[in-house]
């Protein structure tokens, strides 16, 4: 029962899971959880079941146990709430415990403890009911190795929550002043460079009207734990930005008539520069906008790797803007955003618990076909052309930049070769956020 293991022994408990778990092997727990947002409140305070039913009792909530799971090797790959169900089981306990009273008094319990029973039937049919619990069934992955320094004894830094830390929205708000200070300094050279702040403007109100429609039409979504509906909303906005992305990246490549990805090739002469430009800019206001909204919800705790990526993103996109540069020929690489969007559908549809395991699996046909089609042999091609075409760029400083985001990008592409295996019809693992 992890109910009894408690906040600070979390760590220990999963990384003992981690541990036993060859790779690949999975384990599955029934957690009765707290919601996410109400558990600093009740790891400082006391309710009616532990003080006289479970004492000792902590019921963790979905965040503190990824969080409790980094360093054991465990991805969270399933999760369900019976809660509802539960409630259907209490009920039926408090009619039979309320039909058979004079058997419980007969047993020497008094009329005290008969009614304390009784409303902690109730009192938990109602707080399931109501979802204001819920009941979940976990399941976990073993995908990677587990942290050799971790033992079983209790995890310091899991004591308590800690209101030291700095706010997670005001290091959002950080970045984010830097981002449109530093952005603003650039719009005042180049005018067309103000699509990008507005791009990220942009993007961040759709995605907060997106998890605004989801809480009130999608019930799996209210169930989610707040990193899971910031990764969601997120990915709902990457989707409808890769599809447009990739959309902008064929009409260019078709209207160029496959020049564009010449590095030599002058866009202004054919009218095309501007567009190339705008498609540029507005690349680097969604990179700025999803590395926002990273280190806003702290996600770069479950996902290192996507910091990093969407880092380099935007200095790349944002260096090739300002310079106006080579955007032609990165415009035509956001080819890749299509097989990024199939990738983003299919874990879209695990976040809300599809039950569509056929739609799933041709999603995944999807990204097999256009992982080498879209990715892996237009980007090696891209880093073949960018050395053999040194000359073409003004800098030695901005040819090696190039040359570093390409690998970056090919890097990326090759590792999701490795990681497109059967994916599971629920939740998917938070790690592999990196497109």
């Amino acid at each position: 029962m992890i109910e009894a293991v408690g906040h600070e022994n979390l760590p220990a408990y999963f990384h003992a899971i981690g541990r036993a778990l060859r790779p690949g092997g999975k384990a599955a727990i029934q957690a009765i959880c707290t919601p996410d947002d109400r558990y600093d409140a009740y790891c400082r305070s006391s309710d009616f079941i532990r003080e006289h039913i479970f004492p000792g009792g902590h019921l963790p909530c979905v965040g503190a146990m990824v969080d409790a799971a980094v360093g054991s090797g465990l991805s969270l790959s399933g999760l369900k709430d019976i809660g509802p169900h539960y409630a259907t089981t209490l009920r039926a306990w408090r009619q039979a415990w309320e039909a058979r009273k004079g058997d419980a008094l007969a047993l020497g319990y008094d009329a005290t403890f008969w009614r304390k029973y009784r409303f902690y039937f109730a009192y938990c049919e109602a707080g399931f009911d109501a979802h204001y619990i819920h009941n979940f069934q976990v399941t976990w992955t073993k995908t990677e190795a587990t942290s050799k320094e971790m033992d079983l004894q209790p995890h310091a830094e899991q004591q308590a929550p800690d209101n030291t830390r700095i706010d997670p929205s005001l290091q959002g708000q950080i970045v984010q002043s830097v981002y449109f200070f530093l952005a603003g300094v650039v719009v005042s050279k180049r005018h067309l460079l103000l699509l990008g702040p507005a791009a990220c403007f942009l993007f961040g109100v759709l995605r907060m009207g997106l998890a605004w429609i989801a809480s009130r039409c999608l019930p799996s979504f209210r169930v989610m734990s707040p990193e899971a509906k910031a990764w969601w909303s997120a990915d709902l906005v990457h989707l409808l930005f890769g599809l447009m992305a990739a959309v902008a990246a064929v009409s260019y490549l078709v209207a160029s008539g496959g020049r564009a990805l010449d590095l030599d090739w002058r866009a202004e002469e054919a009218g095309l520069k501007v567009a190339a430009d705008a498609i540029v800019c507005i690349s680097a206001g969604f990179c700025a906008f999803f590395l926002w909204t990273i280190i806003l919800h702290r996600l770069y705790k479950q996902s290192p790797l996507s910091l990093l990526h969407f880092t380099i993103l935007l200095s790349w996109t944002t260096a090739a803007a300002f310079k106006s540069e080579h955007t032609p020929f990165l415009a035509c690489l956001l080819i890749s955003q299509l097989h990024s969007s199939f990738c983003i559908l299919n874990r879209l549809l695990g976040l809300l618990q599809s039950r569509r395991p056929q739609l799933q699996r041709n999603l995944q046909r999807l990204q097999l076909i256009t992982l080498p089609i879209c990715c892996l042999i237009p980007q090696s091609a891209a880093l073949s052309s960018i050395l053999l075409h040194r000359a073409s760029f003004r800098h030695q400083a901005y040819f090696y930049f190039a040359v570093a985001g390409m690998l970056w990008m090919l890097l990326m592409s090759c590792r999701k070769l490795r990681h497109l295996t059967p994916l599971p019809t629920m939740t998917p693992t938070l790690r592999h956020h990196a497109h």
